[in-house]
């Protein structure tokens, strides 16, 4: 019986050749037994920090884009913490709410973030009644080939960093490096209590980029859940899905950064896939260095493509490997068009417009196996379901026409962590049979059909929307299109979409 989100992992990952390749990192490769054998090594030093299976505690990450962390990841979910994501804006910004509110005593933050600003909103983070326990500082050179490896972290003096911070004197300090230094040496277990069944337990905590509401809200995911997402992609149930066993995967940016790129990141790693970890961010000459030379088929986190593909210069035939697809909140027409352009041009498959959201786990579609796209959204991944709702009927439209895209899946969110009147504003359809509907007020139309499969275009979000609810409608005052085109609101009737 698979138990966690990394014992099914682990069980695919079995019958997969131990000798190979699943992570390269600026010249470093790592094998599939190294790599559980890492997972492995942090995991029993979190056992030794009185974690234990089960334990529940939740622990905020703010990282760079550095395979460290995915054995941090890996090792939290399988002793049944909560792996709590967080981009380092969100981090800066309330550092208290995105960690001793949610219950974390311990962070993880990339030393490479130290500021000023840092220092400041470090100051007062054990003010209140929960306290920090510890931070785990870790470094970006960490796992590249032994001469990157010395070469990046002799630009630094981490511990001269840190301790300019003047953390309080109560918060634990972990230096970069100290943990990946003893491994193979024997870590002082406190409590290593025999695995238990985790899958009604949490598994993460995501931050929502708050773009309808604009206040970002923390979706909560459990193992059950992003088991069902990895299971809806395996080959007999989804044969379109492309990657699979020793497929180049090009991880762009920090997981933390865009929160559903976390389960993005466990799908190739159940898959089998070779993740290849960017160490340049944002810089569009390293991203097309390790598109066009490492021969990657697929992106996590696409969006990511614009950068380098906007201010490349690409050639014919350098991505002929390249087959990306998106989700995200739909993107204006303009941009999408000249991108994706210049990735047929290459020879890849355009991105398109995205649809997909935290909530659901990323992403409820894919323009996977989808021949000469253009602006669709996709179809549906198998096991997730959709209806398009009238919002001042609440009645399915007919198909072309716009409304509000509903969904539910197997993987979707639990809830809004502390949050109860947010997650009943997003599950808010019940349909005839008492089945229960969630939304990101997506506006989309069915556009057309593959392989007897409806094809969904989305094409804007409102900000809010209206909604019979016990004889009442709540209004918006119009919606917003992301190419900024706005549809006509009437309140005398409700009706606030059009369908030209």
């Amino acid at each position: 019986m698979i138990s966690s989100v990394v014992d099914y992992i682990r069980k695919r990952d079995a019958e997969r050749d131990k000798k190979g390749t699943v992570i390269e990192f600026d010249g470093r490769k790592i094998t599939r037994e190294e790599y559980w054998n890492l997972v492995e090594h942090y995991k029993n030093y979190f056992l030794s920090q009185g974690f234990f299976y089960g334990c529940g505690k939740p622990v905020t990450i703010c990282n760079r884009n550095v395979p460290e962390y995915e054995f941090m990841y890996m090792a939290l979910l399988e002793l049944g913490a909560v792996v709590s994501t967080v981009s380092l804006s969100f981090f800066m910004s309330d550092i208290k709410r995105h960690t001793v509110d949610k219950g974390a005593d311990t962070i993880v933050l990339s030393a490479e973030y130290i500021t000023p600003e840092l220092k400041k909103v470090l100051q007062d983070v054990n003010s209140g009644k929960n306290k920090i326990k510890r931070i785990i500082f870790t470094s970006a050179g960490d796992f590249r080939s032994e001469e990157n490896e010395q070469k990046y972290n002799n630009q630094y003096n981490f511990r001269n960093l840190i301790d300019s911070l003047d953390l309080p004197t109560d918060i634990e300090i972990v230096y970069p490096s100290e943990i990946k230094n003893k491994y193979n040496k024997n870590f002082n277990v406190v409590r290593s209590d025999n695995p238990i069944n985790l899958l009604d337990y949490n598994a993460t905590y995501s931050n929502t980029g708050g773009t309808t509401t604009g206040i970002p809200k923390c979706a909560v995911h459990t193992h059950k859940g992003i088991i069902e997402l990895l299971k809806a992609h395996e080959n007999d149930i989804f044969p379109e899905f492309p990657v699979k066993e020793g497929d180049k995967s090009l991880l762009l940016i920090p997981i933390s950064h865009i929160t559903s790129q976390f389960y993005a990141l466990l799908l190739r790693r159940a898959s089998g896939a070779d993740i290849i970890y960017n160490p340049g961010a944002f810089e569009p000459d390293k991203i097309t260095k390790a598109l066009v030379e490492d021969e990657i088929s697929d992106v996590i986190a696409p969006f990511g493509l614009y950068v380098a593909v906007a201010h490349s210069p690409l050639k014919e035939g350098d991505l002929r490997y390249l087959k990306p697809s998106c989700g995200g909140e739909p993107t204006p027409l303009g941009p999408t068009k000249v991108v994706n352009d210049l990735l047929m041009k290459a020879g890849s498959e355009p991105i398109v417009i995205g649809g997909g959201s935290t909530e659901f786990g990323s992403a409820i579609m894919t323009t996977y196996g989808i021949a000469g796209r253009e602006n669709e959204t996709g179809v549906l991944i198998p096991n997730a379901e959709a209806k398009i709702i009238n919002p001042s009927t609440g009645k399915e439209v007919i198909s072309g026409e716009r409304g509000i895209l509903y969904a539910k899946c197997p993987w979707q969110m639990k809830e809004y962590l502390h949050d109860q009147k947010a997650t009943q504003s997003f599950y808010n359809y019940t349909d005839d049979e008492g089945n229960i509907w969630g939304t990101n007020n997506d506006i989309a139309a069915v556009t057309g059909e593959y392989k007897d499969k409806p094809i969904y275009s989305i094409c804007g979000r409102v900000n809010d929307f209206v909604l019979p609810v016990n004889g009442t409608k709540r209004y918006t005052p119009g919606i917003t299109f992301s190419d900024d085109k706005n549809s006509p609101f009437d309140k005398s009737t409700g009706s606030i979409l059009s369908s030209e």
